[in-house]
Parts: C-alpha cells; structure tokens; sequence
C-alpha cells in the first residue's frame, strides 16, 4: 500500500469548497462527504498532486465508497454520500497536469460509476481523455496550502502541454 498522504477536494462550479485527508490506516473510520450536484471529486496523493494510479469504488444505496490501491474495498478510506443522486465525477491530475476521469480498469461501461449496481465494486484507472473545464479553479476559504499549489502544478502541466503542441 502507499505510503504518502492522499487528499480529496470537492469541487463546486470553479471553487474547491473543502479538502479532506485520508486515512492510511485502513482500521480506521472512513472520511464521509456529502456529495454536491454535479460535484467533481479530486483525488491527489503526495506534494506533486498526481492522482493514485489505482482505486477501487463500490456502491452502497446511494453512497460510494472509495479504496485506495492495496485495500479493500469493504474498508474505504472515502465515503461519498448520496453520490449516485448527484451526478458526480471522480477525476485525478495526470503526471503532464492535465485532468482525467476514472474509469473502469476492464473498460466495461458496467463498471463505471454512474452504472454500478448496489453492492458492485470496480477497479479504477485514470481514463486517457483529457477533461476540460478545469482552468481557473478557485480555492474557497479554510483551504490550506496544499490545493493552490495543486492548482499551479495543473496550470504548468497546461503550459507544457500547449508550448509543447
């Protein structure tokens, strides 16, 4: 299992509202979050910001519950509640900067979040489509100093991508 810090910020519009870190511990109690419509979730890991190459998800009613690589999934580090009646997304900042959606590992449309059926896990891998949308996100108040350099490592990866075209 990883060892550095993994943090999911919860994002409304263009403003991250809140930050939370989560455990490594996998006997403790799990991070809950009440998902937002339309909320996009961001998971990072380390002081970099890029996302885990690996989760695993699970729903349970209208809850997800989010395993970081090298736990189960029955002991989630994350709970999303009531995501599935609120439309989220769950994205991850490549190593270029760029932002990515997970997807399902085995690339069957099943597998995916918005289709999962109650009590079905899925592994998850950072999809290959780039997400737009991203620029000019803004931190809310209360949040600490790690998502405003999050945000400026993204627009790097950004700026490396477009001098790089």
């Amino acid at each position: 299992m990883n060892t550095q810090a993994v943090n999911i910020a919860v994002v409304e519009g263009k403003t991250i509202t809140s930050t939370t870190e989560l455990r490594s511990n996998p006997q403790g109690k799990p991070a809950v979050i009440k998902a937002i419509p339309n909320g996009k979730y961001i998971l990072a890991e380390g002081e970099n910001g890029v996302a885990p190459e690996n989760i695993t998800i699970k729903r349970v009613g209208k809850n997800l519950h989010i395993a970081l690589e090298g736990t189960d999934p029955d002991q989630p580090q994350v709970i999303i509640e009531d995501f599935f009646d609120n439309q989220g997304q769950l994205v991850g900042v490549a190593e270029d900067g760029t932002y990515h959606e997970y997807i399902c590992s085995d690339a069957d449309q099943d597998h995916s979040a918005a289709f999962l059926m109650d009590g079905e896990s899925s592994p998850q891998v950072l999809g290959a489509d780039k997400l737009s949308g991203f620029d000019g996100l803004i931190a809310g108040s209360g949040i600490g100093w790690f998502w405003p350099a999050l945000l400026g490592l993204a627009g790097l990866g950004l700026a490396g991508a477009l001098l790089g075209a």
